[in-house]
């Protein structure tokens, strides 16, 4: 008999807390929403290297050497 109630409880319990989350569903804090924005910003833009000093058109004006666009491990 102390199972069953037992039992009865604990699926009484689990029924009511589902119930009660899927009415009361989480929140994004803002403090998370400002940081996905904060980092979308810099998606699109990469950098821009210009080294030296030659013929080569620099993007940011001038003329240049060499120009590296992106993220590169070979800048020279």
């Amino acid at each position: 008999m102390k199972t069953k109630i037992l039992i009865l409880s604990l699926f009484v319990s689990i029924v009511s807390i589902s119930l009660w989350k899927s009415q009361n569903p989480e929140k994004i804090d803002d403090l998370i929403l400002c940081n996905a924005e904060a980092l979308a910003i810099q998606e699109g833009k990469e950098p821009i290297y210009c080294i030296g000093v030659g013929s080569v058109d620099c993007p940011m004006g001038g003329k240049v050497k060499k120009v590296v666009i992106g993220y590169s491990l070979e800048l020279f």
